[in-house]
């Protein structure tokens, strides 16, 4: 999923140009948030439902789309720069084209592995969660999926 504004920093081409590589897998679906969703619930019914999130930004100071991602459980893919560095462990940041490709292609065709209890990108992924995402927002342990149907959005959300 591609969770990010359709603005030219954060390089949506380049997601098209993954669309095409994988075709191969047709059982995977490459898909912009911002063409899918209508609100923000849409939004994270969807990250709820997607299994892998990928940034290319050129320019991020946060990253709110990918922590929201993580936080409905996708696997995160950054590239190691900007803010990513300082808040995603290394398992989780590409730093060349050809090395996404690699991470992605290992997240299809080894999701399962991956994301079973006893996988270490499984633990690194919700220790990310725990240490590097909630604890400097919260100082506290948020479970990574949010029960949907007890989430409230506020108006401004909408």
């Amino acid at each position: 999923v591609f969770p990010h504004r359709m603005d030219s920093e954060k390089q949506p081409e380049l997601f098209v140009k993954l669309l095409k590589l994988f075709q191969k897998y047709p059982n995977w679906k490459f898909i912009f948030t911002k063409e899918e969703c209508k609100n923000k619930l849409d939004y994270y019914k969807l990250l709820s439902k997607s299994k892998v999130a990928i940034s290319f930004a050129l320019q991020e100071t946060w990253g709110i789309a990918q922590q929201e991602s993580m936080m409905m459980g996708c696997i995160p893919l950054v590239p190691d720069r900007l803010s990513y560095r300082e808040m995603y462990f290394e398992s989780f940041r590409y730093t060349t084209e050809k090395e996404l490709f690699s991470l992605v292609e290992n997240c299809i065709l080894n999701y399962d592995t991956l994301t079973s209890e006893k996988s270490e990108f499984e633990y690194n992924r919700k220790k990310q969660n725990k240490e590097k995402i909630f604890r400097p927002m919260t100082r506290s342990y948020i479970k990574p999926k949010l029960n949907l149907e007890k989430c409230v959005i506020s108006k401004s959300l909408k």
